[in-house]
């Protein structure tokens, strides 16, 4: 009877809620929930009925909170502590972690309840369904739930058991539960898939393998957010099986299977001393050969992407990865690749590994694949090649072989004057800057036609290219007239101004003053004051002597006093009210 009711409650709940989703009949709920104490809470069947029931509803949030707060968990937990049926566990599993995705009142009414130590005993069984289920649930419980993830990960029967699922299927047979759900636990990356007609037996049997290996990779993921769980799951050879799971030819597992087992890497690999010996025992150059398998689908390949690019920027493993000559071609030649969206990874682990100065030099003798990737009709590989050889240009021996190397600079200046791209133009502009800072080299980009690109710069609606730009400006002007003369007459000096006046909110003000710093520097030439005064020049250096900052404070007074031997421009600088703080500094 309670069977036959339980079925017409759940029909009205879903009928309700496909009325109204924002409408759940209370009455309807709170009789539904009152049948886990009716007469036939003894009987197997309706047991695994009520669950089953209970995991579909808690597939939507809205379920999840109110059978929450009506206490079906203590429920659930009672059925499976008395219940010797594994159609019950595999029930109360699923629907004690579809009722805990995202949902951290739950997660605590589970474990207070001992549900979490059932199922710890319940994935020492041989059932497959069950494995998965309970896999599931345990990833659910430990997801950012640093008491549960405690608790497991204390468990180290636990962590190897998980470990154990996560192993690639064998060949050997395995025990089946004594049903075939159709449903599916909820969890963060399930996907839906299309209804399909069932597969042969031995089909069903690996799918069932991987679905458990899915799981529990997951489930380890999960239990290692915080870096003390880490070390226990590494110590129970988590690392060692998950990089099995990459081994394994992309045509017999799952795309599921390789993304959990990745994600589950790089929360165990992120940090230094894991992600150190990962590279040097081999890992990260097996994984990026498997990369190159043709059966790999996008979207694992991002997945291993991302791992590598979570650990190029970590200044420590930088050097790790830099240090193998193997890796470093191997990421090198992704920049060869045809697929533009896989070539976008290798462009940014690239980026990553050349912005620690000690690695940049095991990418100096890929030069002339950088040099390509200048003129190439890829943006990002523009983007990497400009950031890999500005970061080259630190040194000076560097600065010194870049300039000698093919038509580097002329490239850049190419790419100046034509892209729209922000990113890129920060970058080239960065390189320049760089490669300006070496005396020798500033009269060869001069030569080359530097100035004019720089000046146009100036007229960028971006701060970051202005100050970019100004920074560059301002290298190549200090202590030489003829070339602040060049600047000139490409139309710096009503730019500069321009820059140094904008005090409106939304720009940076470090992009004005640097512009006021260069007209102190030309200030500091007589044969420039004059025109300097004529077009407003006082007024930037004004607010130099008012800014919070002694080195521009002393830069805008210097500029001014030289421009005070003007005696027609005495009367802009007096009022400008400046006066008093000249004094102020002139005592500091």
């Amino acid at each position: 009877m309670s069977v036959n009711r339980l079925e017409e409650l759940v029909n009205q709940l879903t009928v309700s809620d496909e009325k109204n989703s924002n409408e759940i009949p209370d009455k309807g709920l709170d009789e539904f929930v009152s049948l886990a104490n009716g007469a036939d809470v003894e009987n197997d069947e309706f047991r695994r009925k009520f669950a089953q029931s209970v995991g579909d509803l808690a597939r939507k949030e809205k379920y999840r909170e109110l059978l929450g707060k009506r206490n079906v968990i203590q429920s659930l937990a009672q059925f499976a502590k008395t219940s010797s049926s594994v159609d019950v566990f595999y029930e109360v599993s699923r629907a004690v972690g579809n009722l805990c995705y995202d949902h951290p009142n739950n997660r605590k009414r589970s474990n207070d309840e001992g549900l979490v130590d059932l199922f710890m005993s319940f994935i020492q069984r041989e059932e497959r369904n069950l494995q998965k289920v309970v896999c599931g649930a345990l990833a659910n419980l430990a997801d950012q739930t640093e008491y549960i993830q405690e608790k497991l990960s204390s468990s180290q029967e636990t962590l190897k058991r998980l470990v154990t699922l996560c192993r690639v299927p064998s060949e050997s047979t395995t025990t089946p539960s004594s049903s075939e759900p159709s449903t599916e636990i909820t969890t963060t990356t399930q996907q839906q898939q299309p209804q399909q007609q069932p597969p042969p037996p031995q089909q069903q049997q690996v799918v069932k393998e991987l679905e458990v290996q899915m799981m529990a990779a997951r489930a380890l993921n999960n239990i290692g957010e915080q870096t003390e769980f880490v070390n226990r799951i590494i110590d129970a050879g988590a690392v060692q099986v998950l990089m099995e799971i990459l081994h394994s030819n992309p045509k017999s597992t799952s795309p599921l299977v390789l993304i959990e087992a990745i994600n589950a890497l790089t929360t165990l690999c992120v940090h230094y001393e894991h992600g150190a010996a990962f590279i040097e025992s081999g890992g990260l150059l097996e994984l990026l050969e498997q990369l190159s398998h043709p059966d790999l689908t996008f979207d694992v390949h991002e997945a291993a992407c991302s791992f590598i690019v979570d650990l190029s920027e970590n200044d420590g493993l930088k050097t790790k990865i830099t240090n193998n000559t193997a890796i470093v071609n191997k990421l090198v030649s992704g920049l060869s690749i045809s697929d533009e969206q896989k070539k976008k990874n290798y462009t940014k682990i690239l980026s990553n590994l050349s912005l620690s100065e000690s690695n940049v030099q095991s990418l100096f003798k890929h030069l002339s694949t950088f040099i390509e990737c200048l003129s190439s009709e890829d943006l990002n590989a523009k983007y990497t090649a400009s950031t890999v050889i500005g970061n080259l240009a630190r040194t000076d021996d560097n600065c010194v072989k870049i300039m000698e190397t093919g038509n580097i600079v002329d490239l850049m200046l190419n790419n100046l004057s034509t892209t729209t791209d922000i990113r890129l133009q920060c970058v080239t502009l960065g390189a320049l800057r760089n490669l300006s800072l070496l005396p020798s080299n500033k009269g060869k980009l001069i030569a080359k036609g530097i100035i004019p690109q720089l000046v146009k710069a100036l007229d960028s609606e971006n701060d970051h290219v202005k100050y970019a730009s100004i920074g560059t400006i301002k290298i190549l002007s200090t202590a030489n007239p003829g070339v602040c003369s060049e600047f000139i007459e490409n139309g710096l000096y009503s730019r500069l101004i321009k820059i140094a006046s904008k005090t409106e909110e939304g720009h940076d003000p470090r992009v004005q003053y640097e512009a006021a710093r260069i007209i102190s520097v030309y200030a500091s030439f007589r044969q420039f004051r004059f025109e300097l005064l004529q077009n407003g020049g006082t007024a930037s250096q004004v607010a130099l002597v008012q800014s919070d900052y002694v080195v521009l404070q002393h830069e805008g007074a210097k500029a001014l006093s030289e421009f005070a031997a003007y005696g027609q421009f005495h009367g802009e600088i007096q009022q400008s009210g400046v006066i008093r703080r000249l004094v102020s500094v002139s005592r500091e």
